[in-house]
């Protein structure tokens, strides 16, 4: 919306508290500060920084400090990802939500705990997995079933709208996700697709044969045999309900 005041003419000054108020890569800031801004006709000021386009000699370190906010913003970034790695291989769940099947745990949010409201769902697509029938197969019979999908659990707890027509229409990718997922074996993965640099959005896809797996951090839904995620055994204690036994 500023940018397109700027090019409306609706701004004579620009001000920030510093350089680093105006963006932290030094290419696109200084874009704006060199090019965009003088050719609008726009004053800009950095308090903290004693910057003022009006005083030619102060723009002439302005650069240098661009970089340097860069510098400091990435190393900022590296420290993060390191603790949060950190955090990862003693086997903390990190992430904001759960997994489908698991809640976190109410007296320690970095740790997951069965969901049985939502983990029977898993146990079932697994069963039919073994059966050897293609994910199309799986999508199809959880269709007829009427087996809720993942999204429209979380409407229904909060009481929203369901459409019928969707509620029940699973899709292959998210089947293969769950299949192919070591935390349904106990198992968190430490990166599954990280961000490429600091400036990108896009993250990097890491095949599963190569990612980094700690095994054990939490009670599994599905059994592992000889490493194998398809293989499964049902536990005496968890037996499949009624409902799911004639799909």
């Amino acid at each position: 919306q500023l940018i397109e005041d700027i090019q409306d003419g609706e701004v004579s000054t620009l001000i920030t508290k510093d350089l680093s108020r105006l963006g932290r890569n030094y290419l696109e800031t200084g874009t704006y500060i060199e090019v965009f801004f003088p050719n609008h006709n726009v004053r800009y000021i950095a308090i903290n920084d004693g910057v003022d386009s009006i005083d030619n000699a102060q723009m002439d370190i302005t650069p240098f400090r661009n970089i340097i906010n860069e510098m400091y913003s990435k190393d900022t970034s590296r420290k993060i990802k390191s603790a949060l790695h950190a955090r990862k291989i003693q086997g903390k769940y990190m992430a904001t939500t759960a997994p489908f099947g698991y809640k976190k745990d109410e007296s320690d949010h970095n740790h997951l705990v069965i969901d049985e409201v939502t983990a029977p769902v898993v146990e079932l697509i697994f069963s039919i997995a073994e059966e050897g029938v293609g994910l199309h197969t799986i999508c199809n019979r959880l269709r007829k079933a009427k087996v809720i999908k993942p999204s429209f659990h979380k409407k229904e707890m909060i009481e929203r709208y369901i459409d019928e027509e969707k509620m029940y229409d699973w899709d292959t990718a998210y089947v293969s996700k769950i299949l192919h997922d070591p935390v349904y074996a106990g198992n968190l993965t430490v990166a599954e697709r990280p961000t490429k640099t600091m400036r990108s959005k896009k993250r990097q896809y890491i095949p599963y044969a190569e990612r980094e797996v700690i095994y054990g951090t939490h009670e599994p839904i599905i059994e592992q045999n000889a490493g194998t995620m398809f293989r499964r055994f049902w536990r005496a204690d968890r037996p499949l309900s009624e409902k799911f036994k004639r799909i």
